[in-house]
């Protein structure tokens, strides 16, 4: 199974944990070990700017 916890994709997980898979923000939120605000953060980013808004930065 892949795992999205770990995933460098981990903020489009979240995003389609929402959106596609109809969680809560809060439960998202504690699946992934944010706060509910960050995953509110991620969802606002993603509908201002899609996938490319939310990439991981390159270090």
């Amino acid at each position: 199974m892949f795992d999205t916890m770990n995933s460098p994709n981990r903020n489009l997980a979240i995003v389609r944990a929402v959106r596609d898979q109809g969680g809560t923000p809060t439960n998202v939120a504690k699946r992934f070990g944010i706060s509910r605000q960050h995953v509110h953060q991620i969802l606002n980013a993603y509908d201002a700017g899609g996938a490319e808004a939310i990439a991981p930065l390159s270090g």
